[in-house]
């Protein structure tokens, strides 16, 4: 049958020859899509390899709305099947997203037979399909580049407007300044009970118990004010990192205990 599009055009047969080209003329047949309709059903076998001649199509995976991307003419989709060393499941929809799409399809058995058949077309379909798997590599990378950027940008924006590391630090002081007058109050209560026990020598039992308690205030809950406030120090280290990261500068080494959490 006569194609209404070059086969030159498609990326994946532009290595083939002449023979292998009206080879594929021959088993390529024209469908047409309405907007709505499934060619290639994610978790299900792909059906063969579909040209697009006419229309668009969206490429949609599970649980995310937006389309993952858009073919239109001269673009294909479920070449990518014949890339293992056996069939696989589709890893995504394909769904036409015009009003209509007008097709060429192969099934994959057909193509199959092309490849077995005609030679040289194994090693010049591996070959188109290697270029247009690297093409769409790079496209793939500009775009991670520009959400990166993106993503960058509001982070940025969102630590400078939070002032997180600004309040860490205030709350660290904040604990470090009260952990402190807890310590010296105490320490200016321990000579008291010297003269209390000189003064009434029956009540040292309880004073000695009371003495114990305020001990274990020094080896406990001093040591307590102590481990938050490093654990404040180091958060603080890992927001400056964020922030030297979204500004385009390099993290620096946390100092400090990383057991200390």
């Amino acid at each position: 049958m006569p194609c209404s599009i070059d086969f030159r055009e498609i990326p994946i047969f532009a290595y083939f020859g002449s023979d292998a080209r009206k080879a594929l003329a021959a088993v390529f047949s024209r469908q047409i899509r309405n907007e709505g309709e499934t060619i290639i059903a994610f978790g299900r076998p792909v059906p063969g390899i579909s040209i697009i001649v006419e229309g668009e199509v969206h490429i949609k995976l599970p649980h995310i709305t937006e389309p993952v991307a858009t073919l239109s003419r001269g673009q294909c989709c479920g070449e990518m099947s014949l890339l293992g060393e056996s069939a696989e499941d589709a890893s995504a929809d394909v769904v036409v997203s015009s009003p209509t799409a007008k097709l060429l399809f192969c099934s994959i058995a057909d193509f199959h037979q092309i490849l077995v058949q005609i030679p040289d077309s194994a090693p010049a379909f591996y070959r188109g399909s290697a270029v247009q798997l690297a093409s769409r590599l790079r496209l793939f990378n500009q775009r991670l580049d520009q959400v990166l950027e993106i993503g960058q940008g509001m982070l940025s924006k969102v630590i400078q407007s939070s002032e997180v590391e600004k309040k860490i630090s205030v709350t660290k002081s904040a604990l470090d300044s009260t952990g402190e007058s807890v310590v010296n109050k105490l320490m200016e209560i321990m000579p008291y009970f010297d003269a209390l026990i000189h003064e009434h020598p029956a009540t040292k039992p309880q004073i000695d118990i009371l003495r114990e308690r305020i001990e274990n205030v020094f080896l406990v809950d001093a040591q307590n004010f102590d481990r938050i406030s490093q654990q404040l120090n180091q958060i603080q280290q890992h927001f400056e990192n964020m922030r030297r990261l979204t500004n385009g500068g390099t993290i620096v080494p946390i100092v400090g205990d990383r057991n200390i959490f």
